[in-house]
């Protein structure tokens, strides 16, 4: 009930069917987990050097000067043709050469203005809640996963605890013959609510190893830390915080103007210095309006091949897995209270749900006993 169905099942929303607790309030579990168990562990800066901007801007230059001429060659043909097809062969190759080796020092000077803005260039808090709200199934699936044993320990002790309840409940209904109508409705909901409460406290509580007697006390989700941290920062890095997907955020975002000036403001000097040598012959030829408009246009141009550099799924992985490498080793490297504060708000505000739902069905549980232990019902 927690989490399914995905979408709601029923005549009436809300009032009448279902939907899981979690893809229901799917933005505000995104929301959560966001603040919480993301944005806490790192700034977006970091997350970027996590990635090794100076390796991703050497990635970047190798696959693009296979393109520099195609590139070069296209915008030119497309605005100016008579003036490009009369250049000399050689000349068009020392434009494509000085642009080759201009690349790495235009580079290293784009990777240090996006360190510096990165900010103003990519909300990546609201990117990573979108892409988690606006795909339930996997936000589901995600903590299910990080959370199958802890479901199953919920079950477990709940039946335990139901059981030991149960029997006083017995008792109390052998020696209260006379309020068996009210008693056994009251117990049911105080059992469903109670098992369900102190269940959940014992994924969480204590924090640290407790020994009692022969007994060592834990959290159950402590037990695991280093598993679901593993998990959490697997999901994040190669789900919810990758690299093309921050590209295209960058690209087509409420920041896009910022980007595109950024990029503007780098790929036009790159330009200025590659047509240097045929400069005045440009300028000549096409005058000096023409020739500024040819700069713009190749800026442009850069612009656009971005989503298309970050196509080889090899890379991606890898930058990936920096990332999550780097995530792993805070969270696991995180205080066993610090851990329980990071990952608790998560559900904390909706658990009250679960002890309700467990509470109502106790309810109904204990007027079925009635019914059919004293209704003379069959």
């Amino acid at each position: 009930m927690a989490f399914y169905p995905i979408r709601f099942i029923g005549p009436w929303d809300p009032w009448i069917g279902w939907q899981g607790i979690v893809p229901r309030r799917a933005w505000k579990m995104a929301t959560l987990a966001v603040d919480s168990a993301v944005t806490n562990l790192a700034s977006l800066r970091e997350l970027v050097e996590m990635m090794e901007p100076d390796e991703t801007i050497a990635y970047l230059i190798e696959k693009l000067k296979p393109m520099i001429p195609e590139v070069v060659s296209d915008v030119a043909m497309r605005e100016y043709p008579d003036v490009w097809q009369g250049l000399p062969e050689p000349v068009k190759r020392a434009v494509y050469a000085r642009c080759e080796a201009l690349l790495p020092r235009a580079g290293a000077k784009a990777v240090d203005d996006v360190l510096e803005h990165v900010d103003s260039l990519l909300d990546a808090r609201m990117m990573m809640i979108e892409e988690m709200a606006g795909n339930p199934r996997v936000l589901v699936t995600t903590m299910m996963d990080a959370g199958r044993r802890e479901f199953w320990f919920l079950i477990n002790v709940g039946a335990v605890f139901g059981l030991l309840l149960g029997l006083v409940q017995m008792f109390l209904t052998i020696g209260f013959p006379d309020h068996q109508w009210w008693l056994l409705p009251a117990f049911g909901v105080f059992v469903g609510y109670s098992t369900n409460w102190l269940a959940f406290q014992m994924i969480f509580s204590p924090p640290d190893p407790k020994q009692l007697g022969p007994f060592t006390l834990q959290g159950s989700m402590l037990k695991r830390k280093k598993e679901i941290s593993q998990h959490f920062a697997a999901v994040a890095a190669h789900q919810f915080a990758t690299l093309p997907k921050a590209v295209e955020r960058m690209q087509t975002g409420p920041n896009r103007d910022r980007v595109k000036a950024l990029i503007h403001r780098h790929a036009k000097p790159l330009v200025d210095e590659s047509l240097s040598i045929v400069a005045p012959a440009a300028r000549l030829a096409m005058g000096g309006g023409r020739y500024e408009e040819i700069k713009t246009e190749l800026a442009v141009t850069a612009e656009e091949l971005g989503p298309a550099l970050i196509t080889d799924e090899e890379f991606v992985r890898t930058r990936a897995a920096l990332v999550e490498e780097e995530m792993f080793r805070r969270l696991y490297g995180m205080s066993n209270e610090d851990f329980v504060q990071l990952l608790r708000p998560v559900v904390e505000e909706d658990e009250w749900i679960l002890y309700a739902v467990g509470g109502a069905l106790g309810f109904a549980s204990g007027l079925a006993q009635v019914a059919l232990l004293f209704g003379g019902i069959g």
